[in-house]
């Protein structure tokens, strides 16, 4: 992944906004949904520079943070230009905590992608999406005891019903920095830290990852 993703900084749409919250998930999730969900209609819509692909920031109020949506991604590994994006993305911003949206009703799938994302040593929270879906199908997912198994917090939403908006905001006040990130594979998590980041060191007084 060194030859593919590049270290340099980069200037994203609303980089004086300081975006802070990332979402990353696997595409046909329901992300941007949950991007929505969370910022509302008004929104900075722009290509990731050197490239074609759309990144949108936004805001949200309850938080007092800006919210970057990226492209899908399936592993840590870019198998194309947009997982390229989105691994730049965690790489070189300055990240101050991610939301994995999933699809509840793959959470193998799902959990494949949580454990690399917590090999990067950031704040999490996992969204499992689509939990109505799910529920029907007769998955029963325990969130309390897979919180506690991950060290992160969890919820389910049905985010094209805006339900579990107010449990995800109260989920993102406080995400966690798993315990269980590898102490045998550091290489992705010290790339992270080493790669210089592009938005300025202002904070935003309410939020949480401070």
């Amino acid at each position: 992944m060194e030859k593919d993703v590049k270290k340099e900084p980069v200037s994203l749409p609303g980089a004086a906004l300081n975006p802070r919250l990332v979402l990353v998930g696997h595409p046909n999730v329901g992300k941007s949904k949950i991007f929505t969900m969370l910022t509302g209609e008004y929104v900075i819509v722009s290509n990731y520079p050197g490239t074609t692909i759309e990144v949108r920031c936004g805001q949200t109020a309850e938080l007092d943070c800006c919210v970057l949506d990226t492209p899908g991604l399936a592993g840590v590994v870019p198998r194309s230009e947009e997982e390229r994006v989105t691994l730049q993305t965690l790489l070189t911003q300055d990240v101050g905590a991610v939301l994995q949206v999933g699809d509840a009703q793959n959470l193998p799938r799902t959990l494949l992608l949580t454990m690399a994302l917590i090999d990067a040593d950031v704040p999490m929270v996992l969204d499992l999406n689509i939990a109505d879906e799910a529920e029907k199908k007769g998955y029963v997912i325990d969130t309390a005891r897979l919180s506690k198994s991950l060290g992160i917090p969890v919820v389910l939403t049905v985010a094209t019903q805006g339900k579990g908006r107010r449990e995800l905001i109260d989920a993102l006040r406080k995400p966690a920095r798993s315990p269980c990130a590898s102490a045998t594979i550091p290489a992705w998590r010290n790339r992270r830290r080493k790669s210089p980041r592009c938005f300025p060191a202002t904070r935003y007084p309410g939020a949480p990852w401070r």
